[in-house]
């Protein structure tokens, strides 16, 4: 079979095909331009790329750039310099015409980022939902050993924080299943939703960008989203041949609040129409500093200031191949990642984490009607052992494979959209002491249409998802099919240049998880004994949200304002039993509405060459309530709000931040309230060159006055504080 899928012939075919040889099409625009400096002198060894085509290249000493061969239509233009910064530019291709342009370049932190995970590829402001970016060296700068934690600052984003080895995002008071973690678009193949002690078998630190969205195009990803969807996108599949031979990335990072040793190495090349990629990342660090004792009461004994078995240690590595043509490429990924982490609470619990994955990606553009295919794939081989006094307790086994394809089409000038198929399989099993949920498979098949129109000052999106899953207990022989159609709308209007008004509406069905169904022994992370409910039936969420966007010199606003009503919300309550001296803890469904707010912006107050500073402010706000008796729902993150400022200068960049966690008194029965906390951050780095090569040295302290902080979201908040002061450096060399 594999001899058969490399013979040259069809290797020949595939280059064909992505050539372009036997694709009909439109006589092909051209793009010339210059790239200035914010001095407004010529930028050399500027990379410029398409990321909607694929297409990437460099200015030359004077600044100048050709992009040939482009399909016509309009696409945003990203370029980033290492010395001068970045700019994004929308620009128009004509058939068989060139358009020239000239580029200024900004700081690169004064920049709203591009958006490519909803739907089409857009500016964070020109999204129909309200979506958060990190990229380049923002995530690295903001990297916490897990993915809840990295992305806990973002508006309308907390964390699960389980200890620092397992923390899961929680969008908007939801987390679970309601919020869908994707590696390139697929899912990451692991058991983080199963319990808040799991952790995502995601590296937040190699990533290229993460991207979080809430709202319409969650359904491209899954109808079982509303929360949201987390993207983290890396370059393990290359989708474009580099502008230069080869590139690389030496990253190392250290902390004091865990002695923190982190470092990542990355390197992409290309050899002829084959690019290349690989990349490896090394982290360990000891139990972390904290101001006071761990457990709100302490026990006799107990010794202050270090919180017990928190140490972590990861080893990742990934390496990829493209085959990359004018009209596309075809590309596949392997990547290994190897964690060990303790649970903090006393238990004593460390899971030792292996996961080996595969994926395939490709992408082919066309002309016409239809515009471009675009497949994934990925599979996942994932295994965790609980371990407990030197045994293994308990082992998590979790196989899955996920892939989708995608029909990319424009039905005229105005109207462009997707039509799309994905299809999925999970096998689930839990062995040993722990084992609260019997072995499980789960098939998943999907169809999504998903369609934009554009009419100048109002943009409309439209979309629709039919999902079917089939969850067969098998141990028990017992087999639930259950089905369900999601579908959402969403507008964007700019009455006025620079304001923005956008507005959504979604209806989403979950159906009941392997876990929500089956569950049936004790589960230590949660403290009880988890019975599911196989009489579960699909729970229907209704989304409001509206919203507005303020780009307009010198304030960049963006805020939201939501609401979302669930009939029959599946969720967890106790029985008042007790089974093996633990608690009960059932899956049951009630009718529940969350209501919310978030916001963030910036105001400029002088720009002025490479001098910049910005005020920065967020807020965000969410309750939550079973409808039956008003009673509210656990773990609901309080309100929040923060500001600070960002100054740059030439190559020396200084933030500082504070935010205010109110406390949440709010609670669930049989849950206890949570103190407020104020935390103090600040950075400040500076990047140089030596010949070709680009330094950058970040100074970084996090919770700078020694607060005792504990996340309410948290099973763990009564046993497992949030770090104390913590003072890194972060080192990064491009070359």
């Amino acid at each position: 079979m594999m001899t058969y899928l490399f013979r040259p012939t069809l290797i020949g075919a595939v280059s064909a095909a992505l050539s372009g040889g036997a694709v009909a099409q439109q006589a092909p625009g051209t793009i010339r331009g210059i790239v200035l400096t914010p001095d407004s002198v010529p930028a050399p060894d500027a990379d410029i790329a398409i990321s909607e085509l694929g297409r990437r290249t460099r200015s030359d000493s004077a600044g100048r750039f050709t992009l040939a061969g482009l399909r016509a239509g309009t696409y945003l233009l990203e370029i980033e310099s290492a010395r001068w910064g970045r700019a994004i530019e929308q620009v128009t291709v004509r058939a068989g015409g060139v358009t020239v342009i000239t580029i200024k370049l900004l700081s690169a932190l004064h920049l709203q980022d591009i958006v490519v995970s909803a739907g089409s590829v857009q500016r964070q402001s020109e999204t129909y939902q309200a979506a958060n970016v990190l990229s380049g060296r923002a995530v690295q700068e903001q990297a916490a050993p897990s993915l809840g934690e990295t992305l806990q600052g973002q508006p309308g984003v907390t964390s699960t924080y389980n200890g620092p080895g397992a923390s899961r995002p929680v969008i908007r008071g939801l987390t679970g299943d309601r919020v869908r973690v994707l590696e390139g678009g697929v899912g990451s193949g692991d058991a983080s939703s199963t319990s808040p002690d799991h952790a995502v078998a995601v590296e937040p630190f190699t990533a290229e960008r993460i991207e979080v969205i809430r709202g319409p195009a969650t359904l491209l990803y899954g109808s079982s989203a509303i929360g949201g969807v987390v993207n983290v996108i890396d370059g393990r599949i290359p989708r474009a041949v580099p502008a230069r031979p080869w590139a690389g990335e030496l990253t190392a990072t250290g902390g004091t609040a865990s002695s923190e040793r982190t470092g990542a190495v990355k390197l992409d090349g290309m050899a002829g129409p084959v690019a290349w990629h690989a990349d490896a990342l090394r982290r360990v660090t000891g139990d972390y500093r904290i101001p006071g004792h761990a457990a709100i009461t302490p026990a006799p004994g107990d010794v202050p200031g270090t919180l017990p078995n928190s140490a972590l240690e990861t080893t990742r590595g990934a390496a990829g191949l493209s085959l990359v043509g004018e009209r596309g490429y075809i590309g596949a990924a392997g990547s290994v990642l190897a964690s060990a982490y303790g649970v903090p609470g006393g238990e004593g619990v460390t899971i030792d984490l292996d996961q080996r994955r595969l994926d395939v990606e490709g992408t082919l553009r066309l002309a016409g009607v239809l515009r471009d295919v675009k497949g994934r794939a990925g599979a996942s081989d994932y295994e965790h052992r609980e371990i407990e006094e030197g045994a293994v307790g308990t082992r998590f086994l979790n196989n899955s494979l996920e892939g989708r394809l995608e029909f990319g089409h424009d039905l005229g000038t105005d109207v462009h959209g997707a039509l799309g198929f994905q299809a999925g399989r999970r096998d689930f099993e839990v062995i040993g002491d722990e084992a609260f949920v019997p072995p499980t498979r789960t098939d998943q098949l999907a169809a999504f249409l998903f369609e934009e129109l554009d009419a100048g000052v109002v943009r409309l999106q439209v979309g629709g998802r039919f999902e079917a899953h089939r969850t067969r207990d098998q141990a028990g022989n017992i087999q639930i099919n259950n089905e369900g159609l999601s579908w959402s709308a969403g507008l964007n209007w700019v009455p006025i240049p620079g304001l923005i008004l956008v507005s959504s509406v979604a209806r989403s069905v979950k159906v009941p998880s392997a876990e929500e169904l089956f569950s049936n022994g004790p589960h230590l992370a949660t403290s009880s004994f988890e019975l599911g409910n196989p009489a579960l039936t699909r729970e229907r969420a209704l989304n409001v949200e509206g919203g507005l966007r303020i780009e307009r010199d010198p304030v960049a606003l963006s805020a939201n304002v939501y609401q979302t009503r669930f009939d029959d919300f599946i969720y967890q309550t106790f029985t008042g039993d007790v089974q093996d001296s633990l608690p009960v803890l059932l899956f049951t469904q009630g009718d529940a509405r969350f209501v919310g707010v978030e916001a963030d912006g910036t105001v400029e107050l002088f720009h002025r060459g490479t001098r910049h500073l910005e005020i920065l402010a967020q807020t965000d706000a969410v309750r939550a309530t079973l409808e039956a008796g008003d009673v509210p729902l656990p773990r609901i993150p309080p309100w929040r709000i923060g500001g600070g400022f960002r100054y740059t200068e030439g190559a020396w960049h200084v933030t500082a931040q504070a935010r205010r966690t109110g406390a949440q008194n709010r609670t669930a029965p049989a849950e206890t309230a949570t103190a407020g906390f104020t935390m103090v951050e600040a950075s400040a780095g500076i990047r140089f060159f030596t010949g070709d090569v680009l330094h950058e040295i970040t100074l970084r302290g996090s919770n700078l006055t020694d607060a005792e902080a504990r996340s309410h979201t948290s099973f763990l908040k009564n046993y497992a504080p949030m770090p104390g002061r913590d003072l890194s450096v972060l080192y990064r060399m491009g070359f």
